[in-house]
């Protein structure tokens, strides 16, 4: 049985399909839940989760926005070993904030995307949620090698495995995660398309990460410049967060029931 909204007679409440009830074309929720044949509380309900998801979302986005920028401003990769030294040294209770907070954010972070590829069990999801896992898995890997440098402290590293750990981290925060990052941004936004989740300007930001993720993989083999190591200026890094902010907003202005 259909619960129409309050205020709505029984016998007004009538069935139409999901398609004729856009909420985007101003037609009124309550009044759409019910006419699309979908029970009100069980809608409102539905909603209330979505916007809590997003708003895990939104938290994670912020804490791992705050762990990035949190231990300052690092040398560049391809700066001498003992500017790394002196920075590991001088920022060591920072750093391990930072880490600790980012990797705190990831599995907020992938909730969301998991949440935009499951409405449907098909492969695409399995594709774009293994591919996300992947990708922050690099950014773990990254934050870990830095912060196990930091707290030991790099005095207790000869100057070749110091290198090492620095190289090692860069490269997997950005050359070794672009492709796995733009795969999972593109399948992703496919799979919310197809479900009504995103518009036109997300797929605008999910084409602008993709491009970015293709100068960082064309960086991977340079050892110096403003792309070395698939660094690309950090245009990637703006690209993703920018993209993950879109998702998580239409996230939280999306009404579940009206998903097909």
């Amino acid at each position: 049985m259909i619960a129409c909204p309050p205020g709505e007679r029984p016998g007004s409440c009538r069935r139409a399909t999901v398609e004729n009830c856009n909420p985007e074309r101003g037609r009124h929720l309550r009044g759409c839940h019910a006419r699309a044949g979908v029970d009100w509380h069980d809608a409102a309900m539905a909603t209330a989760e979505s916007r809590q998801l997003g708003l895990v979302g939104a938290a994670g986005l912020l804490l791992f926005l705050i762990g990035s920028f949190v231990p300052g401003v690092a040398p560049p990769v391809d700066a001498p070993t003992g500017d790394w030294s002196l920075y590991l040294t001088e920022n060591r209770a920072v750093i391990l904030l930072g880490a600790v907070m980012t990797v705190t954010a990831v599995p907020l972070m992938l909730a969301v995307v998991a949440a935009a590829t499951s409405t449907r069990r098909t492969p695409s999801g399995a594709y774009a949620l293994a591919a996300w896992v992947f990708a922050f898995g690099f950014i773990v890997l990254a934050e870990g090698l830095m912060a196990a440098v930091a707290w030991q402290g790099p005095d207790t590293l000869d100057e070749s495995t110091l290198r090492f750990a620095v190289d090692a981290a860069h490269l997997a925060l950005w050359g070794l995660s672009a492709g796995p990052a733009a795969v999972a941004v593109v399948v992703t936004t496919v799979v919310a398309r197809r479900d009504g989740l995103a518009p036109r300007w997300l797929m605008a930001l999910a084409a602008i990460k993709v491009l970015t993720s293709v100068v960082e993989l064309a960086g991977v083999g340079v050892t110096h410049g403003w792309n070395a190591g698939g660094y690309a200026a950090f245009s990637s890094g703006v690209a993703l967060a920018a993209w993950l902010a879109g998702l998580i907003w239409v996230t939280l202005r999306h009404d579940p029931a009206t998903r097909a």
